[in-house]
């Protein structure tokens, strides 16, 4: 779908980053990761956005077409202020 809008429109797919959630993304790791390649294959930025409030693993940051990623507030809120953070 998303590549059908931007042959009809003429967008320049360089220009369109696609945020999507941690959840979303790890329900269906192995279609996400198909999804992921063809979206990068045709010049479109993807974002992690909420990283850190489901249970995606660093691990799945080496294999996955993704160039952005927004790590959930809570983890990064209180970071100046607490050691532990």
């Amino acid at each position: 779908m998303i590549q059908g809008v931007i042959e009809e429109t003429g967008f320049n797919a360089e220009y369109l980053e696609l945020e999507i959630t941690e959840t979303a993304m790890m329900s269906d790791t192995q279609r996400s990761d198909g999804v992921l390649k063809a979206l990068a294959a045709m010049g479109i930025s993807v974002a992690i956005d909420d990283f850190g409030t489901g249970y995606c693993s660093l691990s799945y940051l080496r294999t996955l077409s993704v160039q952005t990623l927004k790590i959930d507030r809570s983890f990064v809120k209180q970071v100046a202020s607490s050691a532990k953070d």
